[in-house]
């Protein structure tokens, strides 16, 4: 059996794409691959031919809480000190 590596990232594509590059180098030295992230991107996980497992629910994905009062998508000037 192939030794079995979890990744597991929660964001949007470009939080997901490098993880997905690492699991290819892995995967290239015998490693199997299970990516944990948002429903959205199961079929582009799958599509790799890694396992997926889902990180939340897709309203997870689009209802992210504030970090320091700055909603995503706002400017970082926003943050409260």
């Amino acid at each position: 059996a192939r030794p079995t590596i979890l990744l597991a990232t929660f964001g949007s594509l470009g939080d997901v794409l490098p993880f997905i590059e690492l699991g290819k180098r892995l995967r290239a030295y015998g490693f199997e691959i299970n990516l944990m992230t948002s429903p959205i991107y199961e079929s582009l996980v799958l599509e790799q031919g890694f396992s997926f497992i889902p990180f939340g629910s897709l309203n997870s994905y689009h209802v992210i809480p504030p970090l320091n009062g700055c909603y995503i998508g706002q400017p970082s000037h926003h943050l409260t000190r």
